[in-house]
């Protein structure tokens, strides 16, 4: 059962990465087309923080499925992924809204980031908690403190997710749509992962 909840996170992080490279962000204007090459070039640090998102997802739910318990160091890697993950999704709204303004779907990452770096703190929590040295009579009481709000507002983003799916899947934007489903997928494998062990 683990091992299809690890899968439940990883697979749908690396289909965020495909969906934020494959959604256009990289296509060339056709020659000619300066007024094409100018929105190309203001919308390039947006695709730059989007893929960069996505990578980060990734990367810390490759580090949660394989590494968290079997190499040292979750307590310090587990900090820096949140904070990582919130420096961007602040980036990706101020980018965002110093450019064309803020979308849906930079709101989106920026939730995603958020939800994210709460859900693998809850972890680090839990795994700090549940340690021999962690054993005296506040062992843990941070994670479960914590643990009502982070599942709200896991299952909260989880079902925006699932809306902004199929708003987009009725625009036509499949790949956008794909994304969403995926964040979804993963946030509640997350959450299914993260809170037993708080």
């Amino acid at each position: 059962m683990t091992e299809l909840l690890h899968a439940g996170m990883v697979i749908p992080a690396s289909i965020g990465v495909c969906c934020s490279v494959g959604t256009g962000a990289w296509s060339t204007p056709a020659a000619g087309s300066s007024g094409r090459r100018r929105a190309v070039l203001v919308a390039v640090p947006g695709r730059v923080l989007a893929v960069l998102a996505s990578l980060l997802m990734l990367g810390a739910m490759v580090d949660m499925a394989f590494f968290a318990g079997a190499v040292p160091g979750w307590a310090g890697r587990s900090v820096v992924w949140a904070a990582s993950m919130v420096v961007v999704a602040i980036a990706v709204v101020a980018v965002a809204r110093a450019s064309v303004g803020v979308t849906q779907v930079d709101l989106h990452r920026a939730l995603g980031l958020v939800v994210t770096a709460a859900l693998v703190v809850a972890l680090h929590a839990g795994a700090a908690g549940s340690g021999a040295a962690a054993s005296g009579a506040h062992a843990g009481h941070e994670a479960t403190s914590f643990a009502p709000v982070i599942v709200a507002g896991a299952v909260a983003f989880a079902a925006y997710s699932a809306l902004h799916a199929v708003r987009a899947h009725r625009l036509g934007a499949r790949v956008r749509a794909l994304d969403a489903v995926a964040m979804s997928a993963m946030t509640l494998a997350m959450l299914i992962v993260s809170i037993p062990a708080s």
